[in-house]
């Protein structure tokens, strides 16, 4: 990356930082490109937007010895980048022509508006390659190597969950208890009957295993969710192509579910909240989808408070509550997430994170399976 400005300083800053592990999200970097409007930088100058970004990034000792190794480095690559550009060649043509033989000396020169003769032209020619080795025009273009990093700062989102591994988490989601009509055939019981007896009478029926899985998912959208559209359509297809599902309800809600919520993604038609729970059998499980503020990785009090309300809401019709989070479990430290999962019991949206919250909401109906 060049740096050309305070903008690409800025950038460059907290590119480092967030590799470096520093706990930085889209807001604090918006925050600190505030730092260059014109009110701001009327009473700071360059060592002043230095101090105010440690200031607004920096928490701890070890962060502010982390930043000022990183700025140490970013003026040894300005210095690296101010010694490429002043390497330039610059082509330097000769004043007089050369001496010709048996001729005396004479510069070259030409009236306004008329150019110079084949002769001395041919002669300019073959002076400057041999003078450069190659085209003399090339030569007078200052060159300058640009400066790479050697690292790769992608901030973008990765996916960690294929819709294959969706259909192998969806397999665990089966709650089968013995409480079905009796049309099973019971064959060590009608074995042993035959045997008691010394005749066949007829088979032996038990009950048959029935699923009693019960699901509603709620899915948080838009806004910071926007980025996880696509993989949570993938989630709600995955879900209602499962077997192992009995009964599927999906709705979504917009940061904190309040009083009601919307059945479609597109946030357009709502219901109560308290209808969403009418027609559904006992056993029932609740899945919540949302980055719970971790990728703003901000702490947000009222959404705290209003989450916690919602928690609450929830449980009066089931205990069987997992959070599954798409942001990595690294970014919530810090954030409203980080607090969020001490009321709930949060997973990251991966493979391995969903195998989990599935077994989590069903391990309180193993006894009685």
């Amino acid at each position: 990356m060049i740096i050309t400005n305070d903008k690409d300083k800025i950038i460059w800053i907290f590119s480092a930082l967030r590799e470096r592990g520093v706990n930085l999200g889209l807001r604090d970097l918006l925050t600190g490109l505030r730092l260059l409007e014109p009110e701001w930088r009327k009473q700071t100058g360059e060592l002043g937007l230095l101090d105010d970004l440690r200031l607004l990034w920096c928490y701890s000792s070890e962060q502010i010895r982390l930043f000022e190794k990183i700025i140490k480095e970013l003026k040894e690559l300005e210095e690296e980048e101010a010694r490429s550009k002043t390497s330039t060649v610059d082509f330097q043509p000769e004043v007089n022509p050369p001496k010709l033989d048996d001729q005396e000396s004479t510069p070259v020169t030409t009236k306004p508006g008329r150019r110079p003769t084949p002769e001395h032209a041919s002669e300019s020619s073959t002076r400057d390659k041999s003078a450069t080795g190659s085209d003399p025009g090339a030569a007078a273009v200052p060159f300058s190597t640009p400066v790479h990093s050697g690292k790769r700062r992608d901030m973008s989102i990765r996916r960690k969950l294929t819709a294959l591994e969706m259909c192998y988490a969806w397999q665990k989601f089966s709650l089968c208890k013995t409480d079905g009509s009796l049309r099973d055939i019971d064959i060590e019981k009608t074995i042993g009957q035959v045997a008691r007896t010394g005749f066949f009478a007829g088979p032996v029926l038990r009950r048959s295993r029935q699923n009693n899985a019960n699901l509603i998912i709620f899915i948080d959208r838009r806004g910071s969710m926007s980025p996880f559209h696509p993989i949570l359509n993938e989630l709600v297809s995955t879900a209602e192509s499962a077997p192992e599902i009995r009964h599927l309800k999906v709705f979504y809600f917009h940061d904190v579910i309040k009083n009601f919520v919307y059945n479609d993604p597109l946030l357009n038609k709502h219901c109560p909240i308290d209808s969403v729970f009418e027609e559904i059998p006992n056993g029932l499980q609740i899945l919540i989808v949302s980055d719970a503020g971790a990728a703003r990785g901000e702490l947000d009090a009222s959404r705290m408070v209003a989450t916690k309300g919602m928690l609450d809401k929830l449980r009066e019709h089931s205990s069987q509550i997992a959070w599954l989070n798409p942001m990595p479990e690294s970014r919530w430290k810090g954030t409203t997430a980080q607090v969020v999962g001490l009321l709930a019991k949060m997973f990251p949206l991966d493979q391995n994170g969903m195998s989990r919250a599935i077994k989590f909401i069903l391990q309180d109906h193993a006894g009685r399976v």
